[in-house]
């Protein structure tokens, strides 16, 4: 790095934050603070002052939505996003709880779920407890593929060598 880079100043008018997000010209500015002159400058705002004025801009039956969706979650159950893994309880989705249902949306998601979903459970109740689940069911009836992700190949064989039902369904 050449001395005169150590001594640049950072430019932080309107301009200045356009060249900093250009492929062509490359000047040394901390991105975070970039986005956030950007939003004082009438850009997307972040943190709370952006938050605020994103929701202001929203129609109050959205709001009591967003609402309702968000209590509903915070206190065990689950978001929409999951109701397709449910087709075997469609008339309860709603009335499933992370709490009171925790083998069924356990085995739910992690049998059917792609990763965002997965991601969701992991982050819900910790990779942790995802685990300990899992080994309390000894695979919980999940295929090799999906406990791969969360165990070694030998201790999934070694679960399927103590049930007959896993090994017909993996070796067919």
């Amino acid at each position: 790095m050449v001395a005169a880079d150590l001594e640049r100043t950072h430019d932080y008018s309107a301009l200045g934050i356009v060249l900093c997000f250009s492929r062509s010209i490359m000047v040394p500015m901390d991105m975070g603070r970039a986005a956030a002159l950007l939003g004082r400058r009438g850009g997307l705002a972040g943190g709370r002052k952006g938050g605020l004025a994103r929701a202001r801009r929203l129609a109050p039956a959205r709001l009591r939505e967003i609402g309702r969706e968000a209590a509903r979650v915070r206190w065990g159950g689950l978001p929409e996003k999951l109701r397709p893994l449910f087709w075997t309880h469609p008339s309860t989705f709603e009335s499933l709880n992370l709490n009171d249902d925790r083998n069924l949306i356990f085995y739910q998601v992690l049998a059917y779920g792609d990763l965002e979903h997965r991601t969701w459970l992991v982050k819900r109740c910790g990779t942790d407890a995802v685990r300990a689940w899992l080994r309390q069911k000894r695979g919980g009836g999940l295929s090799a593929i999906r406990l791969a992700e969360w165990f070694q190949d030998s201790t999934i064989r070694r679960w399927q060598r103590g049930n007959p039902g896993a090994a017909i369904w993996e070796n067919r």
